[in-house]
């Protein structure tokens, strides 16, 4: 409140508003106060928005280019670790069938014990 009115909400390139992060936290705390207000405690549900406080800790990827540059080879290298896990999987899919295929039942009740159950 105090940084509102010593630098303005909106106008200049100093002000509150005319950060993305500020505005992020300034729609946060407005849904939180209306939630609070007893007229719109009858219908007005606005859990869904509040979940935007999710995107916050986002605020230090801008700050900590370390952070950023980690995230940026991750988001490089999805997609080669997409492919290699693809192959993976059909690999496993069709040893399964294989193994169906090969064995069809021979292998049933074969860890059981007539003795002991």
């Amino acid at each position: 409140l105090f940084r509102i009115m010593a630098s303005g909400l909106w106008g200049h390139p100093n002000s509150v508003g005319s950060d993305g992060w500020n505005f992020l936290d300034i729609l946060v705390v407005a849904i939180g106060w209306l939630e609070i207000l007893p007229f719109f405690t009858g219908g007005l549900q606005l859990s869904a928005l509040r979940s935007l406080r999710i995107l916050r800790p986002l605020r230090a990827i801008s700050r900590f280019k370390s952070m950023r540059l980690t995230l940026i080879v991750l988001a490089q290298t999805w997609k080669p670790l997409a492919v290699s896990l693809t192959i993976c999987l059909i690999m496993c899919i069709n040893i399964g069938i294989l193994n169906v295929c090969l064995f069809q039942g021979r292998l049933k009740s074969r860890c059981f014990h007539p003795d002991t159950g």
